[in-house]
């Protein structure tokens, strides 16, 4: 982390736009940067992001932009494949989504249960 992302990120108030769910395609996304904040400082590249509500798969999308290995369950399949095909479009990956009964022979980021 750079000393001036430590300075605004020290601040006891953050402030950063919104996201749109028509733009996003999902009911209640949040701007990438607030995941940012939260996986960058406490994590180091290589280590593994649990996002036990992917959603939209922002916090995912987050994680993966600063090297981290980034894992998510999501109930909801259609939200599983939206985050999927975030991830596929913010980063050209071709990947697919695993249903409980193989997640755990799965190398795939999202599972649904």
């Amino acid at each position: 982390m750079s000393a001036d992302e430590f300075k605004d990120w020290a601040w006891g108030v953050w402030s950063f736009p919104g996201e749109s769910g028509k733009r996003i395609g999902h009911e209640a996304p949040f701007p990438l940067e607030l995941p940012r904040r939260l996986v960058k400082p406490p994590s180091f590249p290589g280590d593994t992001a649990l996002d036990p509500f992917v959603g939209s798969g922002t916090t995912m999308i987050a994680s993966m932009a600063h090297g981290r290995v980034a894992l998510g369950i999501e109930l909801e399949t259609k939200h599983c494949r939206l985050a999927i095909n975030r991830i596929n479009q913010e980063f050209g990956a071709k990947l697919e989504t695993s249903s409980a009964e193989t997640a755990a022979r799965a190398t795939l980021p999202c599972w649904t249960i």
